[in-house]
């Protein structure tokens, strides 16, 4: 069954986010807990299939320790110097998403992208500088999802079905907010 199959995918990619990128998490939940404490904001941007209301303030679990950006240039003024900016995107090739993860440096900002970079012979970046978000970014924490997003191919689908992005990069925010969350609370960082 497709669905079966969606879900041996969603099984695969755990255990490859797991094995693979936990000192990533880590790393960027030091950096996270280190700006909390210092009294500097934490900020979440993500422009894949992450749904917008997952993160908002009010929902219920949200530990709040981010505040939401939007898809927006002018937004990067509400960042600081120290301020963590975790940012997501599936390939993160687009021209904006670059100059908001620059602007985000420019001030001072750690920036940490979750997504799947792939190679720029597959899907070209389209910054004028030749650069994608991984490159520009200060840590990279991948998602372990194909480039075509969608896992269930078949010979009636005209590009591969039921895409893992939304669900990778919910579960990998979420890691990252449970790891500052201990970091926070065991005064390590």
């Amino acid at each position: 069954m497709l669905s079966e199959r969606y879900l041996d995918a969603v099984q695969a990619l755990v255990r490859d986010v797991l094995q693979h990128e936990m000192a990533a998490i880590r790393r960027a939940a030091g950096w996270c807990a280190e700006a909390r404490r210092s009294g500097k904001q934490l900020w979440h941007l993500d422009i894949g299939h992450f749904p917008p209301f997952e993160t908002a303030r009010e929902r219920a679990g949200n530990p709040q320790l981010f505040e939401p950006l939007s898809y927006r240039l002018d937004e990067v003024q509400k960042i600081g110097r120290g301020d963590v900016l975790v940012f997501g995107s599936i390939l993160g090739v687009f021209a904006l998403s670059v100059d908001i993860c620059l602007a985000a440096k420019e001030k001072g900002a750690k920036v940490v992208y979750i997504g799947s970079p792939v190679d720029v012979k597959i899907v070209p970046p389209q910054h004028p500088s030749g650069r994608r978000v991984a490159d520009v970014a200060d840590l990279v924490i991948r998602t372990h999802v194909p480039y075509t997003d969608g896992v269930l191919k078949e010979p009636w689908l005209p590009t591969p079905a039921c895409p893992l992005s939304g669900f990778a990069n919910a579960m990998i925010y979420w890691m990252l907010n449970a790891e500052v969350l201990r970091l926070l609370d065991t005064g390590k960082v």
